[in-house]
């Protein structure tokens, strides 16, 4: 919990929060606090009312792209947007894998994570449907398309199945939360949570196109031209 803003104001209370091995020197947190990386450290003013650990709020960070499950090559010819998913897949067949994670942009990555709060994987995806007919001539047909998403770790090894997320094909991007709190709290203990926020999400979406037929009409789902997908949070709490 955070050091009191009442004085006085003990080394052993910097300690207790802190950490550190005794005898007690301030020299152990340069850095944390308020206190320099070097220099003189004054106990009141760089340490009352600080804290060992630290607390994003209203996360919203978008993922970078790699092209394979290793997650060791950066896409570089798809924007972290994905505005032109199909650069970064094989098309002519029903369904393709993209991975991605976070790993620039936020001061958790790569710390102890503590806590987090409401979490959820939020999605901008616009697909088109091709059809038989005219697309103003009833019956209407309602194609579909799904995304599995799986978190992965650092390594590309699946941790978690998080479900499918199912969209109508439609001629608007639409943004949506495609999992929830529920459905990753469901999936990973909490450990596994912490682990895989400080690792920066790793996320395998498998696309899956899908098709539909009416009578005598067929729709299928076409390539989407928008794919954006967002780690959300109401807070998440690390050690700097």
């Amino acid at each position: 919990m955070p050091i009191p803003t009442s004085k006085p104001l003990a080394m052993s209370t910097v300690q207790t929060e802190f950490g550190g091995t005794n005898p007690i020197n301030l020299s152990e947190y340069y850095g944390l606090g308020n206190a320099p990386a070097s220099g003189e450290i004054t106990l009141w003013a760089d340490f009352n009312g600080t804290s060992s650990e630290a607390t994003v709020t209203n996360v919203s960070q978008e993922y970078n792209w790699y092209g394979d499950s290793t997650l060791a090559t950066e896409d570089t010819a798809v924007s972290s947007a994905l505005t032109n998913a199909s650069t970064a897949s094989n098309y002519g067949v029903n369904a393709y894998n993209l991975y991605s994670y976070i790993d620039t942009g936020e001061p958790w990555l790569g710390k102890t994570i503590t806590a987090y709060s409401n979490l959820s994987i939020e999605t901008k995806l616009n697909t088109y449907r091709d059809q038989d007919g005219s697309f103003l001539d009833p019956p209407i047909v309602i194609a579909t398309t799904s995304v599995d998403y799986r978190a992965l770790d650092n390594a590309g090894v699946t941790v978690a199945q998080l479900g499918i997320d199912t969209h109508s094909a439609t001629l608007t991007a639409t943004t949506r939360t495609a999992r929830d709190n529920a459905d990753i709290t469901g999936a990973m203990t909490d450990a596994q949570i912490k682990t895989w926020l400080s690792q920066g999400c790793p996320l395998r979406h498998r696309y899956l196109d899908d098709d539909d037929s009416d009578v005598d009409r067929f729709a299928s789902v076409d390539t989407p031209d928008v794919y954006i997908v967002r780690i959300k949070a109401d807070s998440i709490t690390y050690i700097p």
